[in-house]
């Protein structure tokens, strides 16, 4: 395990959005090295991070995941998931309103997790 190590660890590795460190959201802010405002970062955390975190950027690398790995067990697993979700929703939202309730949901939960 290699918990909060940059090139290791997936969690923290959000160099798109965030930089993790002391020193580090500073010199790329001020050099304006890679995307965004990094010195600024502490000020748009909340309305960029538990939105994105959960509900975009871990549903995405866990599929990732699971397709360079070849791991077909879990893949399926996971489409289930998806199929039941959308089984059980659907007749009462419909396509857009079951995407918006995942979306809350997980928007809830992303929040919920970095707090």
């Amino acid at each position: 395990a290699k918990p909060n190590v940059l090139s290791k660890d997936p969690d923290v590795n959000m160099l798109h959005v965030f930089v993790l460190g002391d020193k580090q959201p500073v010199e790329y802010g001020i050099k304006k090295l890679k995307y965004m405002p990094y010195h600024h970062q502490h000020q748009y955390f909340f309305l960029i991070g538990p939105p994105l975190l959960i509900p975009v950027f871990f549903t995405i690398q866990i599929f990732q995941t699971m397709f360079s790995q070849r791991n077909w067990v879990d893949l399926a697993w996971a489409m289930t998931f998806y199929l039941r979700f959308f089984c059980c929703y659907y007749p009462f939202f419909g396509f857009f309103g079951s995407i918006a309730l995942i979306s809350f949901v997980r928007f809830l939960e992303s929040h919920w997790f970095v707090w």
